[in-house]
């Protein structure tokens, strides 16, 4: 009946749920100083082969539990450490084996992380060299099998990162085209400029022609009734009088009509050039028309929205 190490108990045994490590045959190396096999005659000392063989299995535990905490470079560092010193004092095959193990399980790990494809050609390097010490070093059944597919899945997924990899560079994708300028797009077109000073124009003129209209309606009438009653002419004289000013006010009133007339088409062109056109051309939906009739003349502004 084997007699079972007190501190074998003490090694974690993660869950393969959350996709842990596989440390079944780790816990060889709670059997130190045991874990050394017949070391050749340059090996080092028994006591500084105890302390190396004490320094292995703690680095072994903090690259586990760097693992469990998801800090995959960390616990690369530590089971390589490991690693290295099982290697040097010749230990038992089966902690090697399960430190190769490991070690590759924590590569592909770090690969899940930052995607560099060095960790997933280091874990198919480290599984493949398990596979060709598994005969001479004996390793059991169990953890070769778990090799093997480790192996596999690790081989699927580098092939089909490296031939993405492959059709990305035979085929680059197109730059990003640049960030519209904000600044420019902000700037006003010469356009919209013209439109602007067309409708401050027109509106200036349209407001100007309220004058003659005013003088001829107002001042030139009130001039006459002044004039007419300063002078006392004759029913003849003021006849004539009154048809040379009703001359002169309809003159004022022309001008003013063509002010305010002049006045709308400059409004209108000038909206023409701000509005954007869309499907329709815009000035074809807005449309001024020249009005004339017995009482006066204009313009009509139609537009559609």
């Amino acid at each position: 009946m084997r007699t079972r190490c007190p501190q074998e108990s003490s090694f974690p045994r993660p869950s393969r749920a959350r996709g842990a490590i596989a440390l079944v045959l780790a816990s060889a190396l709670a059997t130190a100083p045991f874990v050394a096999r017949a070391a050749p005659a340059a090996s080092p000392a028994g006591g500084d082969e105890a302390s190396e063989v004490e320094r292995a299995r703690e680095l072994f535990y903090q690259g586990s539990a760097r693992y469990s905490a998801a800090d995959y470079t960390a616990a690369i560092d530590r089971f390589t450490e490991a690693l290295e010193i099982v290697t040097r004092i010749n230990a038992e095959p089966k902690v090697r084996g399960a430190l190769l193990l490991n070690l590759a399980k924590a590569h592909v790990r770090a690969y899940d992380v930052d995607e560099d494809v060095r960790h997933l050609r280091a874990a198919r390097e480290i599984l493949r060299r398990f596979q060709r010490e598994a005969d001479d070093l004996a390793y059991d059944p169990e953890s070769r099998a778990e090799a093997e597919k480790d192996l596999a899945a690790v081989e699927v997924k580098l092939e089909r990162v490296e031939a993405a990899a492959a059709a990305q560079a035979a085929d680059p994708s197109p730059a990003p085209a640049p960030a519209p300028d904000v600044t420019s797009s902000r700037t006003p077109s010469k356009r919209r400029i013209g439109g602007f000073v067309l409708v401050g124009l027109g509106a200036a003129v349209a407001a100007a022609s309220i004058g003659p209209f005013v003088y001829a309606g107002a001042v030139i009438p009130k001039n006459v009734e002044a004039e007419i009653e300063k002078k006392m002419p004759s029913p003849d004289d003021e006849r004539d009088f009154r048809k040379k000013e009703d001359k002169k006010a309809a003159s004022w009133f022309a001008v003013g009509g063509v002010m305010i007339a002049a006045g709308i088409g400059l409004v209108a062109g000038g909206t023409v050039l701000l509005i954007k056109p869309g499907k329709n051309d815009t000035a074809r939906r807005l449309r001024v028309t020249p009005l004339a009739g017995p009482t006066g003349a204009g313009f009509e502004l139609r537009a559609a929205f």
